[in-house]
């Protein structure tokens, strides 16, 4: 069976104990798998709470990265749709994952619409800059889909024994958040911190085997999902020539 992008992210977040995309991030993927769903069966679907959830969804249509339209069966409720640039987006960042030259997947998705196609990995601080053609944005609007726990495990997974340094530069969140959430995922068992063995006072850092077991197997359940999604459309091309 096919794991859905939704699926896998839930199952990698029951496995690890914490929460691994943002409200806003979860929302997208749920309506990747539909043409278009309702304000009451995407807050069912959503890990928020009501209060939560709709100033999730306010912060997407701000974004430009949901529709919402008059329901055609009933005017009177409205239906939220993905931005017709907005699935392409989240395959493409997905895609740009490479774990064989250890690339960092982006971390953050594009305000703009028009430069979704510009979005992409980076080996720079996630969520530092926007891409658009080569050139910083005039105006980065950016939704960061990764929690900073998230990014901190996958940053290792990437780059076991990283320090400090290296990792705060590498993820998008405050120093306060970050030295907050590598002490929760230290105190829950799946990072470990270790001594330089050339620097006594630098401190570095490696996720446990249980959590890289979790986000391979998480990445192979998106590997086959995307490559599902791939032949469906070479299906239908084929159907249509």
């Amino acid at each position: 069976m096919v794991h859905s992008l939704a699926r896998a992210i839930d199952d990698l977040s029951r496995e690890l104990g914490l929460r691994i995309a943002t409200p806003e991030y979860e929302i997208l993927v749920v309506l990747m798998t539909a043409d278009s769903m309702t304000a009451e069966e995407l807050a069912e679907a959503s890990t928020l709470s009501r209060s939560g959830f709709f100033h999730a969804i306010d912060r997407l249509k701000h974004g430009q990265f949901v529709t919402c339209e008059p329901d055609e069966n009933d005017r009177r409720r409205k239906v939220y749709r993905l931005a017709p640039k907005t699935a392409a987006m989240l395959l493409d960042n997905v895609r740009r994952f490479d774990e064989k030259h250890a690339k960092i997947p982006e971390l953050a998705l594009r305000g703009e619409p028009e430069a979704a196609q510009g979005a992409g990995s980076s080996d720079g601080p996630a969520g530092q800059e926007a891409m658009d053609g080569g050139h910083q944005s005039e105006r980065p609007e950016r939704l960061p889909n990764l929690t900073c726990e998230y990014q901190i495990l996958l940053f290792l997974y990437l780059r076991p024994g990283a320090d400090n340094g290296t990792i705060a530069r590498a993820i998008a969140c405050s120093a306060t958040r970050f030295h907050t959430a590598i002490v929760h995922l230290i105190s829950r068992g799946l990072v470990v911190r270790e001594e330089d063995t050339e620097d006594k006072r630098r401190r570095r850092y490696h996720v446990t085997e249980r959590v890289r077991r979790a986000i391979r197997t998480s990445h192979e359940k998106v590997k086959a999902w995307v490559d599902s999604l791939e032949r469906e459309v070479d299906r239908r091309k084929e159907s249509a020539a």
